[in-house]
C-alpha cells in the first residue's frame, strides 16, 4: 500500500460523521480538535494558576487564601475560555446554553455582579498595593487598620477595636485616606489659650522647651508652635508634633495636652477658657 493511499485512507476516517448538532456536523478529526483544545486549556489553565501564585508568593501578598482563591478564578476563566473554543467546534455556545437557564441565569448573574465586582476590585488594590496589611486607612471618616485583604471583603480594627468588615468594591470606590502609605509618620494637633496678659515670648518659650522634651515625639521632624489667632478674650497657639506611630495618635494627643498644660500651670502663664 503506498504512502498517498494511507494518507488518503486516513482522511476518509477523519472525515467521517459522527454526529450532527444543529447544522454542526461533527467529524472524528472534528472531535480530536476539541479533544486537544481541551488538554491545551487544561494545561494552561495549571501554568496560569501557578504563574499567579508565584507572583503572589514574589510580591509578598501575606494573604494565602486570597492568592489561592485569585489563582483559581483565573484559571476558571481560561478553562471557560477554552470550553467556549470547543463547544464552537461543537456547534454549540456557552451562551446558548446559558439562556436555555432562563430566569435561573438571570438570577444567577445578578448575584454573581456583587462577587465579581468585589473581586476584581481586590485584585486591584493588590496590583496598585495602595493598601496593604497593617496600613491604617481613614475611610468613611472612620480610622481603620488593615488586617487582611480578603477576596470579596477588606478585614480591619478601628481605633475603638471593633472587627470590621467592608467590601472592596467599596475601599476602591470610595475616597479613602491613607496615613501608612509611604511612612507611619502622623502629626498630632492641639490649640492653647492664653492670656494677652501673658508674655507671648515666655509663652512660645514654655511650649518649645515642652515639645522638644517629649520623648515619644519623633525626631525625623522638629515640632511647630504657631500663634494662630486673636480672640476677644485670649491668644490661640496651635502645637504640631510628629509621632512615629498613627495608631498612638489619641494617646499622644493626651499626652501631649497633659505636658502643655503642667509647664504653662508651673510657669505662672494663664489659660482662659474662653
Amino acid at each position: 500500500m503506498s504512502l498517498s493511499q494511507v494518507l488518503s485512507d486516513l482522511q476518509e476516517l477523519l472525515a467521517e460523521p459522527i454526529f450532527t448538532i444543529g447544522s454542526t456536523q461533527t467529524t472524528l478529526g472534528r472531535a480530536l480538535v476539541v479533544v486537544a483544545v481541551l488538554l491545551v486549556t487544561f494545561g494552561l489553565a495549571r501554568l496560569v494558576r501557578r504563574s499567579t501564585l508565584r507572583h503572589f508568593e514574589k510580591h509578598d501578598a501575606g494573604d494565602d487564601v486570597a492568592a489561592k482563591s485569585t489563582a483559581n478564578i483565573i484559571a476558571v476563566v481560561v478553562l471557560l475560555v477554552g470550553l467556549e473554543i470547543a463547544l464552537h467546534l461543537l456547534g454549540l455556545r456557552l451562551t446558548t446554553l446559558f439562556a436555555a437557564g432562563g430566569l435561573f441565569a438571570l438570577g444567577a448573574g445578578l448575584a454573581a455582579k456583587n462577587i465579581v465586582e468585589n473581586f476584581l476590585s481586590g485584585v486591584i488594590l493588590r496590583v496598585d498595593k495602595t493598601i496593604r496589611t497593617g496600613d491604617v486607612i481613614e475611610v468613611h471618616d472612620r480610622w481603620l487598620r488593615i488586617d487582611r485583604l480578603g477576596v470579596r471583603n477588606t478585614f480591619g480594627t478601628t481605633a475603638k477595636g471593633e472587627e470590621v468588615m467592608i467590601p472592596n468594591a467599596t475601599v476602591a470606590q470610595s475616597i479613602v485616606t491613607s496615613l501608612t502609605y509611604q511612612n507611619r509618620l502622623y502629626r498630632v494637633e492641639t490649640s492653647i489659650n492664653v492670656s494677652y496678659s501673658a508674655d507671648l515670648a515666655e509663652v512660645r518659650k514654655v511650649l518649645e522647651d515642652t515639645l522638644a522634651n517629649l520623648e515619644w515625639r519623633s525626631r525625623e521632624r522638629p515640632p511647630t508652635v504657631f500663634l494662630a489667632e486673636f480672640t476677644r478674650f485670649n491668644v490661640i497657639y496651635d502645637v504640631l508634633v510628629w509621632i512615629d506611630e498613627v495608631e498612638t495618635a489619641t494617646e499622644r494627643k493626651s499626652d501631649l495636652n497633659e505636658a502643655l498644660w503642667a509647664s504653662l500651670k508651673e510657669a505662672g502663664i494663664e489659660m482662659p477658657s474662653a
